[in-house]
């Protein structure tokens, strides 16, 4: 889980850096900038979460002998079903900002669109996947994946190095 939570943290990172309202050429320009890279770690996280490996690691879990495992294999299926729901909704909501972006006028109704798209990621991540002092949560701390699975499944070849560093 701990690639997991490095594709979190980098995009808390990039879309801390989203310009508040895309009002000018200049924020349009960075917005749109954010958008694009914030969706490339996206699609990583999702190659991670959305990988058929994850789906044979919940169920040997689920099989284990131990009821403490079988709980836990609960709880990391709920965690990522989380995330699915935290991808879809994230995907939506860059789409939404990135629609404001493209608009020729940008008034109170578009401010109103643009933050209500944004504050949806940031607190899809914060609120599902943070501790109470906006630290990752303990889970994402660990790793689920072998070096050779992430080869296979990460597919941005540049993420994948950062990953395996």
């Amino acid at each position: 889980m701990k690639n997991i939570g490095w594709c979190l943290n980098k995009i808390r990172k990039t879309f801390s850096n989203m310009p508040r309202e895309p009002n000018s050429e200049e924020n349009k320009r960075k917005a749109l900038e954010i958008i694009n890279k914030t969706k490339e770690y996206i699609d990583t996280l999702a190659d991670i979460v959305n990988s058929d490996n994850f789906e044979l690691r919940i169920k040997k879990l689920k099989e284990a002998s131990q009821e403490s495992i079988r709980l836990r294999a609960h709880e990391v299926e709920k965690l990522f079903k989380d995330l699915r729901y935290m991808l879809l909704m994230s995907d939506l909501s860059l789409e939404e900002l990135k629609g404001i972006v493209n608009l020729d006028h940008y008034g109170k109704e578009e401010a109103n669109l643009w933050n209500g798209a944004y504050d949806k990621i940031v607190y899809a991540i914060h609120m599902e996947f943070c501790e109470e002092m906006g630290d990752l949560r303990k889970e994402f701390k660990v790793n689920i994946h072998t070096k050779e699975e992430l080869e296979e499944i990460v597919k941005s070849k540049k993420h994948l190095a950062e990953i395996l560093k």
